[in-house]
């Protein structure tokens, strides 16, 4: 069993769902994040988390952009579902090269111990959120922090997914 037990994707990242995307992430469209955590909502179905948590982006990225988007679609998730939403479990602390600009090899040793999770967790299933899926380093690096602070079940919850490569902004 891999650190991620599975990925949910509202979309591919094309067409809407990538414009919606680099709205909410490049230009500051935050009221977009409310439909696009309903439909995450939505595909979650009865995928069985107890908990939602974010992938963070590292506090100097949060402060140059202003907010971090991966926390507003947690948010909207966590409120359509009734679960909890652990806004500060995870901790992004190494800051990281921007993963658009890497290739799949360099991606994962990019993010190499980058998350430690703050919080302790007793076998909570987890519904880890962030906005795109490209080639699961981001997720899983962020679910091992999880998962050795005792995280059960971890389950990867995105709004897009792209092919390797396709998260290039414009």
């Amino acid at each position: 069993m891999g650190v991620i037990e599975r990925v949910i994707g509202v979309a591919e990242f094309e067409g809407a769902a990538r414009e919606a995307v680099h709205a909410l992430k490049y230009q500051n469209r935050h009221a977009i994040s409310g439909l696009m955590g309903r439909l995450m909502a939505d595909a979650a179905g009865e995928a069985g988390g107890s908990l939602v948590v974010h992938v963070a982006l590292h506090s100097s990225r949060r402060r140059e952009r202003g907010y971090d988007q991966a926390a507003m679609l947690s948010r909207h998730l966590a409120q359509a579902l009734s679960l909890p939403f652990e806004a500060k479990a995870l901790v992004r602390v190494r800051k990281t090269l921007d993963q658009v600009q890497l290739a799949v090899a360099e991606r994962k040793l990019n993010l190499e111990n980058a998350f430690k999770c703050a919080a302790r967790l007793h076998g909570e299933n987890v519904l880890l959120v962030d906005d795109v899926y490209t080639t699961g380093s981001t997720l899983t690096a962020a679910g091992q922090a999880l998962r050795e602070s005792g995280a059960g079940e971890i389950i990867g919850l995105v709004f897009a997914r792209a092919e390797a490569g396709a998260d290039r902004r414009p």
